[in-house]
Formats: C-alpha cells, structure tokens, sequence
C-alpha cells in the first residue's frame, strides 16, 4: 500500500499538483520521502525548495552509504542554488560538501558548477552544465 502511494504521490507531481503530491508522499516508506520530496521540487522547478531538499539528502548520504544518491543529490542541490540564484546558499553547501567529501569525484562535478551564477549566464546555461557534469560522471 505505502508503494502504491509513492507511486500516485509520483504521477500527481508529474502533473504539476505538486501539494496534493507532498500530501499524498507523506504516508509514503520513511526512507523515501525525502528523496520525493526532493524531486517534486526539481520537476516543478521550485529551485530553493529542491536545493535545501537536495543538500538535506547530500549531506546525510556523504558518508558513502549510496555514492550514486549522494552524487545525484550533490549535484542537483548545487544546480538548485544557482537556478535559485542563491549564490549565498551554494557557497555553503559547497563547503559542507568539500569538508565531508574531501576529493570524492562527485566533488570536482560541484565544483565544476561553481563557476556558474544564474545573474551571468542563465538558466538554460546551468542547467546545461549540470547535464553535463552529470553525464561526466561515469568517466571519474
């Protein structure tokens, strides 16, 4: 039953009902939520709601339990913060993430990221080098 309300919690944001989604996720596995969360903000392009989400799972999955969760969540948080044109808010989050991962390959692809500001180059720009940097990330 939990499985079958992450699912329709998943076609509801895909419609774009991103509330009735959250409401929906919260009777979800525990363990899921935050990822859903997460993701409903990215598809519907609520970009500093999906950065706190993104760094939130980032920063609890950069002990190498899920390296594939935390390089997803790491690089989407980042992308998060400059499509939110929180240039603040990254410089934090990148810290946090340099302290933690120290030279963990996933942490080149933010750093890679850094360089970018929405102010100075715009959205199609990020998120173009976020696609990129994630499509790299078979080859570290």
């Amino acid at each position: 039953a939990k499985a079958r309300l992450a699912l329709e919690a998943r076609a509801l944001a895909a419609l774009g009902r991103i509330n009735e989604a959250l409401e929906l996720a919260a009777g979800a596995p525990e363990d899921e939520i935050d990822l859903m969360r997460a993701e409903f903000f990215w598809t519907a392009g609520v970009w500093p709601q999906a950065a706190t989400a993104y760094a939130r799972i980032a920063e609890a999955a950069s002990n190498g339990s899920d390296p594939s969760i935390a390089r997803t969540a790491i690089l989407r948080a980042g992308a998060a913060y400059l499509l939110a044109d929180d240039i603040d808010g990254f410089s934090i989050f990148e810290s946090k993430m340099a302290a933690a991962l120290e030279s963990a390959p996933h942490l080149k692809l933010l750093q890679a990221l850094s360089a970018l500001g929405v102010s100075e180059v715009g959205e199609a720009r990020v998120m173009e080098a976020y696609r990129a940097a994630f499509a790299h990330r078979g080859a570290s």
